[in-house]
């Protein structure tokens, strides 16, 4: 393969950057984006992030690091949750390559496509998540340090990298499971270190409860309580203080059961609930 000059990479990252509703030609405009409150995460980087967010929450931040507050892309608000204990989804991954490599990622890092790093919407940077292709049960771990994918149906965007560990490269999307893992700790395994995960939480077993909604209103979350409360069985709200505003998180029992519960979960989708996952409690 015939390596691009960087002039001709340069241009290449240009254009691709152009098509973006929501961009920002150069970095003098990320700070005047920030001194009239544009929501961004990205002060140091040398190159403009995937996404470019198209206007500020308006509710008082302070206190909560940039990457966990709430974002808009697209005219859909995000709301980053403060812990991936319990967390695991199923849905479709992509992943992104050579077009964004060497450009900046959600969290200030330099995005490498070699690495095993992924994008995600919600969980927080850092986190650690394994990755299961349901087509052909290859697996792997990667860590959260961008934030995407926003096309629908879409639930994680790995690496080039990830995406050959588990064999969807070629195809570019495969439906898969992702878990959350615990904090990664270094052991030593036959005289070498190796890299092990401490899980706060028992993946397979426990109360596993659906979380379909999250207000900021009592009075919605009560509606919508009401609401499920004629099909479903015990649905709980769970009082939640981010520090910039107390939400009131909407959760339905679903099982004791890992896999009965993602069955539900997939029900509360196909019935108007596409945001739905799954937590355990």
């Amino acid at each position: 393969m015939v390596k691009a000059s960087p002039q001709r990479s340069k241009a290449h990252r240009d254009r691709k950057i152009s098509n973006f509703e929501f961009r920002i030609s150069n970095l003098i405009c990320v700070f005047c984006a920030v001194c009239v409150s544009v929501v961004t995460l990205f002060t140091a980087c040398a190159t403009a992030p995937r996404y470019q967010y198209s206007r500020g929450i308006t509710r008082d931040t302070k206190g909560i690091p940039p990457t966990q507050r709430p974002y808009e892309i697209f005219g859909e608000v995000y709301y980053p949750i403060p812990s991936a204990d319990g967390f695991a989804e199923e849905g479709i991954a992509s992943w992104y390559g050579p077009d964004f490599h060497g450009n900046c990622t959600s969290c200030g890092e330099i995005y490498d496509m070699y690495e095993f790093t992924a994008a995600h919407k919600l969980l927080p940077m850092h986190t650690y998540v394994r990755v299961l292709n349901l087509e052909n049960n290859q697996e792997t771990v990667v860590r959260i340090n961008d934030r995407g994918p926003f096309v629908k149906g879409r639930v994680i965007d790995l690496s080039l990298a990830a995406a050959r560990e588990i064999g969807m490269h070629n195809n570019g999307t495969a439906f898969v499971r992702v878990e959350a893992l615990g904090a990664p700790t270094e052991v030593s395994e036959n005289g070498r270190r190796v890299k092990r995960f401490v899980q706060t939480v028992d993946y397979r077993a426990g109360n596993f409860w659906i979380q379909v909604g999250a207000f900021t209103s009592k009075d919605n979350a009560d509606r919508m309580r009401a609401t499920l409360n004629r099909n479903y069985g015990q649905v709980d709200i769970e009082a939640h203080n981010r520090g910039d505003a107390l939400f009131y998180r909407v959760q339905v029992f679903a099982s004791t059961n890992l896999d009965k519960a993602r069955d539900i979960q997939r029900q509360f989708e196909s019935n108007g609930f596409p945001g739905a996952f799954l937590v355990a409690r």
